[in-house]
């Protein structure tokens, strides 16, 4: 994989945060959000850290975030949890972040990687 060693966070630590991450796409879970009806599914730019509200909302744009998916989302599920790694050249590596257990099956298509598209499936 070419990428150094790192200690910072395990497997189950990078799929929690990932779940996180995910939930705080959807409006269900932002607290004291204004969307209506809620459960429709948006991100903003800020979320309050500690207590998990769309700091912009409170600013008043109220009307902002509700067709945005942040830029780093699919990055952090291709190449992180489906462990596609990206290269100069045109060799494919992958290496899932999957252990038994965790993930029993996933499946992405129509992925362009250097000229050519690409499909990754996982079935334990």
């Amino acid at each position: 994989n070419e990428y150094p060693q790192q200690t910072v966070l395990n497997v189950s630590e990078y799929v929690f945060l990932l779940n996180q991450y995910a939930q705080q796409h959807t409006k269900t879970y932002a607290d004291r959000d204004t969307a209506n009806p809620l459960g429709s599914g948006h991100i903003f730019e800020v979320l309050h850290p500690d207590l998990g509200y769309w700091i912009d909302r409170d600013d008043g744009h109220t009307d902002m975030g509700d067709d945005y998916n942040h830029s780093t989302f699919i990055d952090l599920i291709l190449s992180g949890l489906f462990g596609l790694r990206p290269r100069a050249d045109a060799l494919i590596v992958l290496n899932p972040l999957v252990t038994l257990g965790l993930l029993s099956h996933f499946a992405v298509d129509h992925i362009l990687y250097h000229g050519h598209y690409l499909a990754i499936v996982w079935d334990v």
